[in-house]
């Protein structure tokens, strides 16, 4: 392959890999916010999200976007907003009863960063 093709490849790469990240950036903050929810009405208290009217806000502007959505700086915001929660965060430590991959606490603390 010529150097321009190679280019083209490697560009391409670079464009799925971020669109992945934000998909599943996204898609783990929703299952998150889920299962806090889930969690609470089955009696772990510990999981209660903070329910301010901005972190309400945010978890539901989240719930609300599509898996395939970019990460804009209002979404970026939001989710630093709801991952900041202390229910939240202990419902991440239980994510072994569901499918969120533990990298995703490194995206979540870096997603704001990357906007």
């Amino acid at each position: 392959l010529s150097p321009v093709c190679l280019g083209s490849l490697r560009r391409a790469a670079s464009i799925n890999a971020e669109y992945m990240g934000y998909t599943n950036t996204i898609e783990s903050i929703q299952t998150l916010l889920e299962k806090t929810e889930d969690l609470v009405k089955l009696g772990y208290h510990d999981c209660e999200v903070s329910l301010t009217d901005e972190i309400e806000e945010s978890a539901q502007r989240l719930m609300d976007l599509p898996e395939e959505s970019n990460i804009t700086a209002r979404v970026a915001q939001d989710i630093k907003l709801v991952w900041a929660d202390d229910g939240l965060q202990n419902t991440f430590q239980l994510r072994h009863n569901f499918q969120i991959p533990g990298c995703a606490s490194y995206f979540f603390g870096k997603v704001v960063l990357a906007r």
